[in-house]
């Protein structure tokens, strides 16, 4: 179901308008299955279920409203589709978007604790959204466009024995940011437990499992670089449904 075509996006807490040229969703990534969780997926049997839908703008760049508003979107379309698994009635539209003290998005459910998790991101005209239960997420996207210093950028983070061009680059700044949002921390703090754990992952498009936390790297044919970084509790493995 698409709400893009729709003059407005609504929920309990607010009203947004909607772009007047819709994006095109160029990519879902689906892992794990809503079978994994029992009682109308109120309760998770260990298993993670994360969804990320990855949107295009028509223009070569947008407002940071029109991002918001894409989010949004991208957030009730999961919802009501179930991709993230059922809730009680009425609770697909029970949500609102706040930020948390760290500047991290929360997505608030009134009366209800359905525990998702949820990540942003956007560059240029692209525009990724990351839910998850029984996990926590984080994701980014970054559009792929000339950038003169690469070699300084790879130095200053310490990459430099590991890339040696834009894209490799790119997966690797991508996969750094989804880490960073995940633990709520800095792209500035050369600290993060997760990237320590993921960072070894030299390959795109494989699900890369490292105890506890795991990462999906793409490289997206219409250009961008997306990666998603999750920390699970228990230690299944992971299956990629798309």
């Amino acid at each position: 179901m698409s709400h893009f075509s729709a003059t407005r996006v609504k929920n309990q807490s607010h009203e947004v308008t909607a772009p007047i040229a819709p994006p095109v969703v160029v990519d879902r990534i689906g892992i794990g299955s809503i079978d994994s969780f029992s009682d109308e997926g109120r309760k998770s049997t260990g298993l993670p279920l994360i969804r990320a839908s990855i949107a295009k703008a028509p223009g070569a760049d947008v407002s940071r409203e029109y991002q918001r508003s894409v989010c949004r979107t991208l957030i009730q379309e999961m919802l009501e589709d179930r991709l993230i698994g059922e809730f009680a009635a009425g609770a697909e539209t029970a949500w609102t978007l706040k930020s948390s003290e760290t500047g991290a998005p929360r997505l608030v459910h009134r009366g209800l604790s359905p525990s998702i998790h949820v990540s942003l991101a956007h560059s240029g005209p692209w525009i990724a959204v990351a839910l998850a239960r029984g996990a926590r997420v984080g994701i980014d996207i970054e559009q792929k466009k000339p950038r003169a210093n690469v070699a300084a950028m790879a130095e200053y983070m310490g990459w430099a024995d590991r890339v040696t061009d834009l894209n490799g680059f790119l997966s690797r700044w991508t996969l750094w940011e989804a880490c960073v949002k995940l633990e709520e921390s800095s792209i500035f703090n050369g600290e993060n437990a997760a990237f320590d754990a993921l960072g070894k992952n030299r390959s795109n498009e494989a699900l890369y499992e490292s105890g506890t936390w795991a990462s999906l790297n793409r490289n997206l044919k219409e250009g961008a670089f997306l990666a998603l970084a999750i920390h699970r509790n228990g230690r299944q493995p992971l299956e990629i449904k798309g």
